[in-house]
Order: C-alpha cells, then structure tokens, then sequence
C-alpha cells in the first residue's frame, strides 16, 4: 500500500506502461482506418470499443501528482498537454483554411484526434482542482462518480468538458489503484490473467457498444461503460506485465502523443493514393494503415529533437 504523500519511487522508465501504450495507439490507429475511412466492423469492435479511451485516462490517473499544488500542476500540464494541443491545433487549422481549398478535400480534417488532448487536459485540471478542496479520498471518489454520471448527460459543453466529466472516474480509478494497491509493482499469475480477461468478455459481449468518446455519446449504460473500461485496462496492462517489451511497439508507445498528433494527417494524405492504386477494400485497410503507422513513427524523431517542447517532450513554461 502507499498513500498519496508516499509516491512509488520510480526509476526511470516502466517498460510495460510504454508497451501498453503502444498497443493502445496502434489500436487506436487501427480503428480510425477502419471505422473513418471505410466504415468496416471488425471482430474485436464491442471488446475494444469501450477500453481504448479509458485506458489513457486510467493511465494519466495512476501517475497524477500534485507536484507543488495547483498552479505548479496547471504550468505543468499546460506544458505536457495543452502546448502541443495548440501547436498542432493552429497547424493544421492553417491547412484548412488556406491549403485545403487549393489541393483538395484529403488535406481537411487532419486535426480531429487532438479532442482528446483538450479532454485529458480538462480532466486533469478538474481532478486536481477537486482534490485541492476535498481532503477525504472516499468524498472524493463520491464526488466524482457523481460529476462523471451527471457529465454523461451532456454534450454541449465547450472545451471537451463533456466528455472529460463524463471519463473522470477513470482517472479517478488510476489514482486509487496507485494510492490503494501495488499494481505497478506486483506480479500477477497467467491465470489470474486468464480470469480477467473471461471477465472482460463476458461483459463486453452482453453490455459492449459504440462508444463515441469525442461526442460524449455512448451505446451502453454509464455503469457497464465504467465496468468495462476499468476491467479491460487491468487485463491490457496485465498482458503488458507479461510481455514486458516490443522493440517497436514499446518505441511507439512512449512517444504515443506524438503519433496521436500526426496520424491522421498520412491518414487523410495517403488514402487517396491507397484507394485508386487497390481494389480490394481488405488491401486497401492492410496498405494504408502500415503507411500511417509508419510515417507517424518517423515523425518521432525529428519531431522530439527539433520541436520538443511541442510534443511534450521538454517544458516550454518554466
């Protein structure tokens, strides 16, 4: 057990948090190829629909610190989290307002994916502002459990404060499993994996929907939709536990903020390209989602090394 006041002490990077996250955004990747740009339904859709978007919010909550309180929280995560959203933001706005009207319609649109930074941002400006006022942890969970299931009956609020109330206990769960448990730690049994993930197929077979994050709108009850997510993140960093590391996925994974940022601008870019060269719509899928992958993977390089304070890579606000 360790309380928020006794942070894990932890050296250097964990190999399988990167290795997770690698399989998250390649997923994520993966379902944007299919769902945007061809509108296939894949096998897995009800299993992983309901556990990619809270994994990063369980994610963002195990490691929440208050640094040295609220302000010196909010300069960090304007560093961390709002920067490159603006930075990118206004890129690619440029590019619809000015470029996309004169090469056509594969350069608009190449920003949609950054809703989710404005969302983690607002998430954890919430979280740490929530827990400034409320002392008891158990008020706290309370209280956001409360906002997440009042959130989710909204869609009109700017900033992505819709979506972030409604994914609060998410990040509220990450918090406690850090605070309350040894998870990142602990070893766990292939059977204990094996249970897990009978749990989470079970659930997400009677209860696993759409679930349109960005719009705030969901196919399945606010609880399952809690159950489902908490649960799938646990068997995903579980499997991470026991894999450890994938040289690439692992690589893509701790810098996944930047493939998140860039993918879908060779997504739109190349599929043009993919669709007149292939007939077949499962080649056309296959192609186009290795070129996307890819290319956001050399874009790491460069990116962090030219630009780094735009992708989180080093503090712009000291």
């Amino acid at each position: 057990m360790c309380s928020d006041n006794q942070d894990i002490k932890i050296k250097g990077r964990i190999d399988y948090i990167d290795l997770a996250k690698g399989i998250c955004i390649l997923l994520v990747v993966l379902s944007h190829v299919l769902d945007d740009c061809y509108s296939i339904e894949y096998p897995f859709q009800r299993l992983l629909e309901p556990i990619r978007m809270p994994f990063y919010f369980i994610l963002s909550g195990l490691f929440f610190k208050t640094y040295d309180g609220w302000f010196s929280f909010f300069k960090k995560k304007i560093n961390k989290i709002l920067i490159p959203y603006w930075a990118f933001y206004l890129l690619y706005l440029i590019v619809d307002m000015v470029v996309a009207p004169h090469v056509g319609e594969w350069a608009h649109g190449w920003g949609a994916p950054l809703w989710f930074l404005m969302c983690l941002f607002m998430m954890n400006i919430g979280f740490c502002t929530m827990k400034t006022f409320i002392k008891n942890d158990w008020v706290l969970y309370f209280c956001v459990l409360l906002v997440g299931v009042v959130g989710s009956h909204t869609q009109w609020l700017p900033l992505r404060i819709s979506p972030a109330t409604t994914c609060l206990p998410f990040f509220a769960f990450g918090y406690w499993l850090r605070n309350n448990t040894n998870f990142l730690q602990q070893s766990y049994s292939i059977l204990t994996l094996l249970s897990i993930w009978v749990i989470i197929g079970i659930s997400t077979y009677l209860w696993g929907a759409r679930c349109g994050y960005c719009s705030n709108e969901y196919g399945m009850h606010i609880s399952a939709l809690y159950f489902c997510g908490t649960i799938g993140t646990v068997g995903m960093l579980l499997i991470a536990k026991k894999i450890k590391q994938l040289p690439f996925v692992s690589y893509v994974g701790r810098y996944s903020l930047i493939v998140l940022v860039t993918h879908y601008m060779f997504l739109k870019t190349f599929r043009p390209l993919v669709d007149l060269l292939i007939d077949n719509i499962y080649c056309r899928v296959f192609v186009l989602y290795i070129i996307v992958v890819l290319f956001s993977a050399l874009m790491i390089y460069p990116l962090k090394k030219l630009v780094p304070f735009l992708v989180a890579q080093t503090d712009l606000l000291k």
